[in-house]
């Protein structure tokens, strides 16, 4: 049975051809022992996503059409309709653990603003890839000021009024996770 606290959780995750691995992260948020208020999934895919995502319509799940600008500005664009108080950002091939929910919202009711999630990066094929696995194992473990992750989180309301996600601001192209921090 799931687990009721004073912090509700909407994840949020853009999608681009992951029908690979849409399914397994979607069941995994819906077994978690602190349910999400919800889920919703900005896909701008050209394959089957969209199709395996609409499946779990029943289960909370909400499928939006991306606006095909980027990244950030599909995240911005679910940020903006989630309900929660806090916004998961997870990507689409990341496992969650039973737990994982729970975890995270011990610290938003602890007065955290903004968590970073650290994670092991199995797919580690692409030499960016294995470079994110390094920086995890290696670079971050144990460290408050890591600004990168497969997952984050925030506290909407705060996130809304810093202007969420820059896209295309720095001179660099940083994550949207890094840029938020």
């Amino acid at each position: 049975m799931a687990k009721v606290t004073s912090t509700s959780v909407s994840v949020v995750i853009t999608v681009f051809n992951e029908q690979e691995s849409i399914s397994d992260l979607i069941s995994a948020l819906s077994a978690q022992t602190l349910s999400p208020k919800e889920i919703i999934v900005v896909d701008d895919s050209t394959d089957r996503t969209p199709e395996i995502v609409k499946e779990y319509s029943g289960r909370g799940v909400k499928l939006l059409s991306g606006p095909r600008t980027g990244c950030c500005e599909a995240m911005n664009y679910a940020v903006e309709r989630a309900t929660g108080d806090v916004f998961v950002a997870i990507d689409s091939d990341v496992v969650a653990p039973p737990d994982f929910l729970e975890k995270l919202a011990k610290h938003y009711e602890a007065g955290a603003d903004f968590v970073i999630i650290n994670s092991k990066v199995p797919n580690t094929e692409t030499v960016y890839a294995r470079f994110a696995e390094f920086q995890h194992k290696f670079l971050h473990r144990g460290r408050s000021d890591m600004y990168y992750s497969e997952g984050f989180s925030c506290r909407r309301e705060l996130a809304i009024k810093v202007g969420i996600f820059d896209n295309g601001k720095f001179p660099v192209k940083f994550c949207r996770d890094w840029t938020l921090g």
